[in-house]
């Protein structure tokens, strides 16, 4: 088996999202680090060939007001984020203002997020996913690229379901590295 570049780079897509999906990348804050670090470095490495910077450059051309909306909801996140001063807040979210006014809070500046680290890695998230398609996008371009993806996701969502059959039957028992305390977490 010949490997060539862009095969390396799908193997290394294939790992991330078998990583996210083992581990749960995206709901735990320390797995969304992880995962946003790693596929921000796959996308920096895409983007030094040119091949993969035109054909981000043509879905970008193609899908510019789907890209649009996204990137005003990736805005409104990170708006969320930003501390903004107690009478601008007042006009924004009026119950959060009610709320610290009841709590007599005494500093300036507030975000209009109840809890701002989960924001932040929500919007960590998010930018994840929009990097997570634009990878895709340039290293999956021809027929036999894409029945590889599928015949990858059809494998990975067929060991996913025997572990969490596996999981239902034993009433959630160790598994390999696992350790499983006997709380519930939900």
């Amino acid at each position: 088996m010949h490997l060539t570049k862009n095969k390396l780079y799908q193997l290394f897509f294939y790992t991330l999202i078998t990583f996210m999906l083992f581990f749960n990348g995206g709901n735990y804050d320390f797995y969304a680090q992880f995962n946003f670090i790693f596929v921000s470095i796959l996308f920096l490495v895409c983007q030094r060939d040119i091949n993969y910077k035109s054909h981000i450059r043509k879905f970008f051309l193609d899908n510019k007001k789907i890209l649009i909306i996204y990137f005003i909801f990736l805005t409104y996140l990170t708006f969320q984020i930003i501390p903004l001063p107690i009478e601008v807040l007042n006009f924004f979210s009026p119950t959060k203002y009610k709320l610290l006014f009841d709590l007599d809070y005494k500093y300036n500046f507030s975000s209009i997020s109840l809890d701002i680290n989960k924001s932040f890695f929500w919007l960590l998230n998010y930018f994840s996913l929009l990097l997570y398609i634009l990878i895709f996008k340039s290293i999956f371009y021809k027929e036999r690229h894409f029945l590889r993806f599928y015949f990858f996701l059809s494998l990975i969502s067929f060991i996913a379901s025997i572990v969490a059959v596996y999981f239902y039957l034993n009433g959630n028992p160790n598994f390999l590295f696992i350790i499983n305390d006997g709380e519930c977490y939900g």
